[in-house]
């Protein structure tokens, strides 16, 4: 759902009518959690970063439909191999399925995620800070732990249609 007015643009990611939202405002997008609380910020998106995820999102958001899919089907069959009395597999494991990073400032990385979490899968967006601890200055590493910030916002029902109607429309509007 959009609310519109040249000073206040907003677009509700959650489909109960929670806080989670992208508001467009000083030429940038504030993408603002679900989840409450002092340490949880809001993540912010240039114009560029917000088209670069909008170009990408449709196929994350297929690839979320399809792992869910399969899930569900190995749900399925792990029932039935139940009710047979036959062994059953292993649960999937809660995982990340794929990851890109849309921006990067400094330590923090702002990545599109795709993973799954008790049998269900999850596409949002998330910040991430790079590890300090344990670095030897003098040999730095070419990998860096990054870990999560608090927070973040799931764009698991999203329409990408939707969203980048919203997007390029906040970009085009005149000032």
């Amino acid at each position: 759902m959009v609310h519109s007015s040249k000073t206040d643009l907003v677009f509700s990611t959650d489909p109960d009518g929670g806080n989670a939202r992208i508001e467009f405002k000083n030429n940038k997008f504030y993408l603002v959690s679900h989840k409450t609380g002092e340490k949880v910020k809001d993540i912010i998106l240039s114009a560029s970063e917000m088209l670069d995820l909008c170009r990408i999102f449709p196929m994350v958001r297929q690839l979320q439909l399809d792992t869910q899919r399969q899930l569900n089907e190995t749900i399925v069959k792990n029932a039935e191999a139940v009710l047979a009395g036959e062994p059953s597999l292993p649960p999937p494991s809660d995982e990340e399925q794929f990851s890109v990073t849309l921006s990067t400032y400094k330590s923090c990385h702002t990545k599109l995620l795709l993973n799954s979490h008790k049998q269900k899968t999850f596409v949002w967006v998330r910040k991430f800070v790079e590890s300090n601890e344990d670095e030897d200055q003098s040999h730095p590493s070419l990998i860096k732990t990054l870990y999560p910030c608090q927070g973040g916002i799931i764009l698991t029902d999203v329409i990408p249609k939707e969203l980048t109607a919203f997007v390029t429309g906040c970009i085009k509007m005149p000032y």
